[in-house]
């Protein structure tokens, strides 16, 4: 879970008004240096200076120009940078549309095109695509002929991975997202996806509830070094759908109890409750839906 100081810095990015201002006024008492904190990126707070920057200017936090400038120039990297990954999503969607295709965006291309206010303030690494399983072999060879280079990898419980000739991974769920056999299937995903517009047109996602609750059992699962980006997903899209209970955001089909589910819960619970509240007997029952993305 995020330590103290960094959840204060994810408090002044996500919240508003006052508790933003006490949040941001805490962590600058704690790292005294913020540049110097913000070099250090091993924790990956560098992925949330553009959120920073926009909570500074909506919520008039105290800072100097230097720092000012420093975050305005993140913010403004970023953008560019999304701009260049969301032109290489939209070439290969084309790619698969022109031999039709079904294709779903998941993982952070999804939730950046449709809960966070504009796609550049939700940093993206690789792009992830399910297909049914009938369509991978063609699929791989569309991206073979578009621009990517290393030859594929993959097993049966993982997403099958190439690289696109800028480094950006591209990596392609077959017939279901997630490890496990009980993991949803590409038709049950269809079946809840939404359409959403983009810079460069339309595409099609998981529903609000399935690509949420990929993201939080991608974090659980990989043990990766970002502390801030699940908490982001998870704030953005509770207050985009207007959550108030995490049973909002599940179906329920399953109940099962993990401790460290718990603990993500009890943790947004504790620092974010004006966005997301639990009801206590829906623990159990969300860390059922997660167990079906991710193996045990």
């Amino acid at each position: 879970m995020p330590s103290r100081t960094q959840t204060c810095l994810l408090q002044a990015c996500l919240l508003s008004g006052e508790p933003a201002n006490l949040a941001w006024t805490e962590w600058l008492g704690r790292v005294h240096d913020p540049y110097a904190y913000c070099r250090d990126d091993r924790c990956g707070v560098n992925r949330v200076l553009p959120l920073l920057f926009e909570s500074i200017r909506r919520n008039a936090l105290a800072v100097d120009r230097q720092w000012y400038t420093c975050l305005k120039t993140a913010r403004l990297r970023e953008s560019l940078r999304s701009a260049t990954y969301e032109d290489i999503l939209a070439a290969l969607l084309d790619k698969l549309s022109r031999l039709d295709i079904p294709v779903l965006v998941t993982g952070g291309a999804a939730l950046a095109a449709s809960e966070y206010a504009e796609p550049g303030l939700r940093h993206c690494h690789e792009i992830e695509i399910v297909v049914r399983e009938a369509d991978l072999c063609a699929v791989l060879a569309a991206v073979a002929t578009a621009g990517n280079g290393d030859a594929p990898n993959g097993d049966d419980t993982h997403p099958i991975t190439v690289y696109h000739k800028s480094g950006v991974p591209l990596d392609i769920h077959s017939g279901r997202l997630g490890g496990t056999p009980g993991a949803p299937t590409f038709a049950d995903l269809w079946r809840r996806s939404r359409m959403v517009d983009t810079a460069n047109g339309r595409m099609r996602i998981p529903g609000l509830h399935d690509a949420i609750l990929y993201m939080l059992a991608k974090k659980w699962i990989r043990h990766d070094r970002d502390a801030y980006t699940w908490v982001c997903d998870a704030w953005m899209s509770a207050v985009a759908a207007d959550f108030r209970r995490w049973e909002d955001i599940h179906a329920g089909r399953t109940n099962h109890n993990h401790p460290k589910i718990h603990s993500m819960l009890n943790y947004l619970e504790q620092h974010f409750p004006r966005g997301i509240k639990t009801a206590a007997p829906t623990t159990s029952t969300l860390a059922g839906r997660l167990l079906e993305y991710v193996d045990e």
